[in-house]
């Protein structure tokens, strides 16, 4: 779930207080931060236990633990162990912390999501002098004032082996909440969900199931200079169910046969794309790519 992700208020249904608002009953974000937070925003004024009841009314799902962690003990901690080795140079608390928060200029937010999570785990490794963050040490005694959480020691020692895949980056092991990015009133960027999907998406979470096309997004590029080719296509695409996200011209006008291109690991979206469009099939995967599939339209594209 991005930290951009713009919430709709629900309002508390406690002493006679006025019944939620439904998430997205509005059809565009008005700026209005009475309105519309941020999980940050919502973290800030309740804390976990007011983020969770948001979160858990957006997805129509129940959240039964938490596990919160103080980004300011990063740098404390690091210090205690007397710097942690990252990329092959050994970082201090601050420099750590830093790189933490920054990251890479050009970082995708699932890139920088999933980087911030293997800097945590080489903590975690750290903390618990190479047998986990839950062992019994006085390093977890001094880590303890930064976390916060509901969960038994035992439970997330039993816990967290199960989020070894985040740990890894490795992208196609995430399930990203549908949705496209947006310009706020102000200028910033947030995540506009696509709430007619969350209810499927949930229902299915964990399962092998094959991803409906309405999860599948689609940019689709002009690579033949006709005008309005690009738009023809992706009305195609749109009528048999894929989500369109971009339509725009490719960085030529000289294809002559229409690609498709499949951004991730999976192959079986950009395939069913390339069926419909007859198509030539290709595999680029660029990580954090704010499409799954690519269709450059040649010439040879009747629509």
């Amino acid at each position: 779930i991005p930290g951009e992700l713009l919430l709709n208020r629900r309002a508390e249904q406690q002493n006679g207080t006025p019944a939620p608002e439904q998430a997205g009953e509005k059809s565009e974000p008005a700026g209005d931060r009475n309105t519309y937070f941020l999980p940050a925003n919502l973290y800030a004024e309740g804390g976990a236990r007011l983020l969770i009841s948001q979160i858990s009314y957006f997805l129509s799902t129940p959240i039964h633990y938490y596990l919160g962690i103080d980004y300011g003990g990063i740098p404390v901690m690091v210090d205690y162990l007397g710097g942690i080795t990252y990329r092959d140079n050994i970082l201090q608390g601050n420099d750590y912390y830093g790189y933490f928060l920054r990251g890479e200029a050009d970082e995708k937010p699932l890139q920088r999501a999933l980087r911030r999570m293997q800097m945590l785990d080489l903590l975690v490794e750290a903390v618990g002098e190479k047998r986990g963050l839950f062992s019994k040490s006085r390093s977890l005694r001094k880590a303890a004032p930064y976390l916060d959480t509901n969960i038994s020691w035992r439970e997330m020692e039993e816990f967290y082996p199960s989020l070894s895949s985040l740990f890894s980056g490795n992208e196609s092991e995430v399930t990203v909440l549908p949705g496209t990015w947006q310009r706020r009133i102000d200028g910033e960027y947030y995540y506009k969900a696509e709430l007619g999907l969350i209810s499927y998406l949930m229902t299915n979470l964990g399962k092998d199931f094959i991803l409906p096309r309405e999860l599948v997004t689609v940019e689709v590029l002009n690579g033949s200079g006709l005008a309005g080719i690009a738009s023809k296509a992706a009305v195609i695409l749109k009528e048999h169910g894929f989500h369109v996200v971009n339509v725009d011209n490719a960085d030529s006008f000289d294809y002559a046969r229409t690609q498709v291109i499949s951004r991730q690991a999976e192959m079986g979206p950009a395939k069913e794309v390339a069926e419909i469009m007859g198509a030539e099939l290709l595999k680029e995967e660029v990580p954090g790519f704010p499409a799954m599939v690519t269709v450059i339209v040649g010439r040879n594209f009747l629509p």
